[in-house]
């Protein structure tokens, strides 16, 4: 019923009809003709390579794998109507279903659901802040102190309006269960869930590369070894202050919207959050169990275990391992960059980087490694993704236990 509230337009235009079982691309009759929705979704994360392996899949099955575009990305639509536009435009009429799977290749921001990139999943909080704010910037008294006074007044009730839209009780009762996008997707696919790939990057890496390839960090810190620890301490800092205050969970998801300490910070820690898989891939699991299978950028990227990361995702999205195009996987492949060091390198100013020092090194690593270990246990659990000690990559444990070069 909660899923049917958020999306009204779009669970009318899907109907109560389930998905077709069989084929790679889900489909349903309806009286408005046969609708088809993405059965792959590349969803993330940030800065760790999702084109490159969207560049591989796409060499690799050209005729079985339909590229969609950038709109096909779940929930990405402003407003209610925008859902059903999304299902009746996502997957063109002319796909065979029963032998073509149509993937949504670049959703790199559908994985962590936080403010900056949620999409739909903030939409009850949309809908009260907006006419709030409006409410007062129309009369001229208060659109003068908007911003030092009634702004927050907005934004604590916009998430009093997120929280008693999604947090409903848990069966059997003990606390409140939390409906986030996962859930949203479950809803609308029922028992034919969609195959999901995230692929996700030493933490400690990916954060080096968004300081350095985003040009807002160096105008406000500087670049070098001395200015990203400058940085990193700010940032973890104010990461640390709300999580004392809100708890991992919450701030994870909510960051800037929990009041103005959280919000000073600057970009709203979203890199360091960007960083912070375990708290999203659970709800992504709990949702759609067997569903998502997580690969580490440093597999795709070097060569001695690269096709075996490959057939994982060949076999997870239901595409034949035996009938890969040889040479346009090899075509792709020579387009990669040699090193994780070298991903994003081409945006970065020229000798920017500098070895992080061992006390910024650190700071991450306290930060980082029990994330990383929870998400290894979630992976372990569900045995998608990997089985026992193979899951133990994902604690990127070298990071923290190799010297830096």
């Amino acid at each position: 019923a909660l899923a049917r509230r958020w999306e009204p337009a779009l669970f009318a235009a899907r109907t109560d009809a389930p998905f077709d079982p069989a084929g790679l691309t889900p489909c349903i009759g309806t009286p408005a003709g046969r609708r088809c929705a993405p059965g792959a979704f590349v969803l993330g994360a940030w800065q760790t390579g999702t084109k490159h392996l969207a560049a591989l899949l796409r060499a690799s099955h050209p005729e079985a794998l339909v590229p969609l575009g950038n709109g096909a990305c779940w929930g990405q639509w402003k407003n209610d109507e925008g859902g059903r536009r999304w299902l009746e435009r996502a997957v063109p009429a002319s796909l065979d279903p029963s032998a073509q799977l149509a993937a949504a290749l670049h959703c790199h921001a559908t994985l962590q659901f936080y403010p900056d990139s949620a999409h739909r999943f903030h939409k009850w909080w949309e809908e009260s802040y907006w006419p709030c704010k409006k409410r007062c910037t129309d009369v001229p008294a208060c659109e003068k102190t908007y911003y030092e006074k009634e702004m927050w007044t907005c934004k604590a009730a916009a998430l009093r309006a997120h929280d008693a839209a999604v947090d409903l009780p848990t069966v059997p009762a003990g606390g409140a269960f939390n409906f986030t996008t996962p859930w949203l997707l479950r809803s609308f696919y029922g028992s034919r869930p969609p195959r999901l790939i995230a692929l996700l990057r030493s933490p400690i890496d990916r954060l080096v590369h968004a300081f350095y390839g985003h040009p807002h960090y160096g105008k406000k810190y500087g670049v070098g070894a001395r200015r990203f620890g400058e940085y990193v301490t700010e940032q973890v800092a104010g990461w640390r202050a709300c999580e004392r205050r809100h708890g991992l969970r919450r701030c994870a998801i909510h960051f800037e919207q929990l009041g103005p300490e959280p919000a000073a910070v600057f970009f709203h820690a979203d890199q360091i959050i960007r960083g912070m898989y375990a708290p999203f891939v659970e709800d992504w699991l709990r949702a759609m169990a067997g569903a998502l299978l997580c690969l580490r950028t440093e597999d795709l990227l070097e060569p001695t275990t690269r096709r075996a990361a490959l057939r994982r995702a060949w076999r997870h999205l239901g595409l034949g391992v035996a009938s890969v195009d040889a040479t346009g996987l090899a075509t792709a492949e020579a387009k990669l960059p040699a090193t994780r060091e070298e991903l994003g390198r081409r945006r970065e100013p020229t000798e920017a980087r500098e070895p992080l020092l061992a006390a910024t090194r650190a700071e991450l690593c306290a930060l980082y490694a029990p994330l990383n270990r929870q998400l290894r246990d979630l992976l372990a659990a569900d045995r998608t993704s990997c089985e026992g000690v193979g899951c133990d990559g994902f604690l990127w444990s070298e990071d923290c236990t190799a010297a830096e070069g």
